[in-house]
């Protein structure tokens, strides 16, 4: 079982893989995403400047991890969900105060295999 933490929807489980198959999005608090990532997990933020908004939100390192995640049976998903203000130019990382204001929600995704 692996704890992965990603900033979208992976597309493997936009289709499901048999008939009848079912995905489970659940809005969670910051805290309670805070405690599931607590005691570790695979980071699949692909962005520097992303990876340092979700750990100013959350209080942990996170680290840039450009991963392909394919889940398996018994892995936890945590998406963190958020639509910056403006697009980044190249190289330009947000200020901590740019990062703070931004509306920042958290999702598990459970589904049946």
């Amino acid at each position: 079982m692996t704890i992965f933490l990603l900033n979208a929807f992976p597309n493997s489980l936009l289709v499901p893989q048999k008939i009848g198959q079912t995905t489970v999005v659940e809005r969670i608090s910051t805290c309670d995403a805070g405690s599931i990532l607590f005691d570790g997990f695979e980071s699949a933020i692909g962005h520097d400047s992303t990876a340092n908004v979700i750990s100013v939100r959350l209080g942990i390192e996170v680290k840039k991890a450009r991963i392909n995640v394919v889940p398996q049976n018994g892995d936890t998903l945590i998406i963190a969900a958020f639509t910056p203000p403006r697009r980044l130019e190249e190289g330009e990382l947000f200020t901590e105060e740019e990062i703070l204001s931004f509306d920042l929600a958290f999702c598990r995704i459970t589904w049946d295999q």
